[in-house]
Parts: structure tokens; sequence; C-alpha cells
């Protein structure tokens, strides 16, 4: 990869707090070696939180001056940075092209997912959500571009939450629901961050006690990474390996709700787990947000 930005398989978020800003970002390989924490040389302060590898070596990110955006930095120096006025809580990117899938609000009552143009800001697809979803949830990675996978939250009446892990057909308009949880806000089973393996073969997701995998068919479902605590101020996301023999991830290693409004970096840990082996090993002390890189250029 030719780039302006450190050669390192992974990209990672230093910044806990979503109040703090910081202009730095970390870098490391896939096997642990070669740590390299980066300042991205902008004249203005820049937050940076979420970024994200894109195929041809830029970075994607938001968090931004004055107000939460959808950020390109191009992979050439002088670096350029594009702010897109859409807000999310991490871009999504479809690998393989030049687009991301963003959260973002049509109006009072109706949320939407927008696929997205990262060069040129162009809104190439508007999905809207139904007005009884209150939040919809992206995972890092997506590889399969005919169907746009997320989850969603539902409040219901009671005082109820229901989470949903949904596929949308885009060809057709079909909605598959593969998992439904529903209870009180302190005891229902979440649904977070999915994402498709490479292959599509699996998906990804986060809940209360770790990460798990399913079949796009809704079988299969396995805890594959155990956490002790996943009320956390960042939500832990998987992002898969290349070859899908991997994700890498983040937890607190804090015990019960001290980690929730914890935004100390050293109580923060990036992991990688090999799905092979079934082995966790420690990459990063203090860093959230991990982002495997994907280069598809020569």
């Amino acid at each position: 990869m030719n780039t302006f930005f450190p050669n390192r398989d992974i990209v990672f978020q230093l910044g806990v707090s979503y109040t703090g800003s910081t202009d730095e970002i970390g870098f490391i390989n896939a096997d642990g070696s070669d740590l390299h924490y980066f300042q991205i040389p902008f004249k203005e302060s820049v937050s940076i939180q979420t970024p994200v590898w894109t195929d041809d070596g830029g970075l994607l990110f938001f968090g931004a001056p004055n107000t939460v955006v959808t950020a390109l930095i191009e992979k050439d120096y002088p670096l350029t940075l594009k702010l897109r006025n859409k807000w999310t809580y991490q871009p999504s990117l479809i690998h393989g092209t030049h687009e991301i899938l963003l959260n973002s609000v049509l109006d009072e009552f109706t949320s939407a997912i927008l696929r997205e143009d990262y060069f040129s800001a162009e809104i190439l697809e508007t999905y809207p959500m139904d007005q009884s979803i209150s939040r919809i949830y992206l995972g890092a990675n997506n590889f399969v571009k005919q169907q746009l996978l997320y989850s969603q939250l539902i409040k219901e009446d009671n005082n109820i939450y229901r989470y949903e892990l949904v596929i949308l057909d885009t060809n057709t308009n079909q909605i598959s629901i593969l998992l439904s949880y529903s209870g009180i806000p302190q005891e229902v089973t979440r649904i977070l961050n999915p994402a498709f393996s490479p292959s599509g073969e699996w998906i990804a997701y986060t809940s209360n006690d770790g990460i798990y995998l399913i079949r796009p068919d809704g079988s299969e479902i396995q805890r594959i990474v155990q956490m002790k605590n996943m009320r956390q101020f960042w939500t832990s996301a998987a992002s898969w390996s290349p070859d899908g023999k991997s994700i890498v991830y983040h937890y607190c290693t804090k015990d019960g709700w001290d980690c929730e409004g914890d935004t100390e970096r050293e109580n923060n840990i990036i992991y990688r787990y090999d799905l092979e082996t079934k082995e966790e090993r420690v990459l990063v002390v203090g860093g959230v947000n991990p982002y495997w890189r994907w280069d598809t250029t020569e």
C-alpha cells in the first residue's frame, strides 16, 4: 500500500471520550508488532473517532471540529480533510467499492441508512426505517453489497426494549429478522454492531456478554469471545481480517458498571481472536475501535 500513513494492518482510536479531542491515532500489525502512534498534521483541532481504513489507503472517521460529522482523509500528502455533515456512530465501509453506510435522520420521526460515495459525498441510496425504530446499529465491515445488514432497537410499551438483527435485500426490499430479544432495559439481550465475514458465510455481532457468530439464515448461533462486562463507554465491535480467520475488537477490563462511564485509555484493551485456534491475544493496551486494513489496490 502506497500511503502517507504508517504501513500497518490495523488502525485504532486513542481518545475514549466523546467530548475529548485527539488528533492522534494508532497503528499496529496483526501480529502485535510495530506499534506506531501518529499525529494528523492539521492546523485545526480534529477529534478522530472510529478510524476506518479505505481500500486504497485513506482513512474515514467521525468526530471533527465543532460538530460530529463523517470525514475522509485521502492517502496522499499533503493531506486534505473532507467533512461530511452526516452523523453516524461509525462509518461502515462496503469493501471493494468507494461506498459507505451511514446512520442518518430524515425528519423528526424517521431515521434511515444512507449509502454514500465517500469521495463525492453523493447519496446513492436512502433506506428509510419504520418510525417505531429508535436506533440503528451498523457494523465495522460490509462485504455483501446486495444485503444491508444492521441491528435495530425498538422501544415498546411498558418500558420494554426489543433488539433485532436484520438483513434487508436491496434488490427485492425483503426484510429478514434473524434474531429478536425483548426485555426491560437493564436486562434485555442486546444485538449491536453486526458485520459480515468476508465470505458472507458468517455475521459477527456484540451482545451483553461477548461477541457472537450467526449464519445469515439465523442458524448456528455461538459465542466466540466471552466478555465480563459489556456496559462500557464504547461498545465493542468486531472487525474482520481479510481472510476471515480472525477478528479484532476492544473491551474494558474493569468490573461491574465502572466501565460504562470510564474514559481512561489504559482500561481499554485491543484484542485479536483467531477463529481456528480459538486463541485470544492482546495487541494494544490503551485503545478502542480497531479496524483491519483491506488493500484492494495493486
